[in-house]
């Protein structure tokens, strides 16, 4: 039986995140979204609060929200 983990993605850990890179193109955050067997989810004020801190992190959550490698929960 396969076992799933969960994770609810928050601002700061975004906006904090997204700034970090190691010896690759690649950012923290990313890293953290390719984590084998877990599944990552945002709530749905997170583009709104991102807004007030980190204007990039933005079109990165929107990316990667429209490739289905976190999942955005509505109202």
């Amino acid at each position: 039986m396969k076992m799933e983990k969960y994770a609810l993605l928050d601002t700061d850990f975004i906006s904090k995140t997204h700034f970090i890179q190691g010896n690759t193109e690649k950012s923290l955050s990313d890293l953290v979204v390719e984590m084998p067997g877990y599944c990552f989810f945002c709530h749905s004020q997170i583009i709104k609060e991102l807004s007030r801190h980190n204007q990039q992190a933005i079109g990165w959550l929107q990316h990667k929200i429209s490739e289905q490698k976190i999942f955005h929960l509505w109202k």
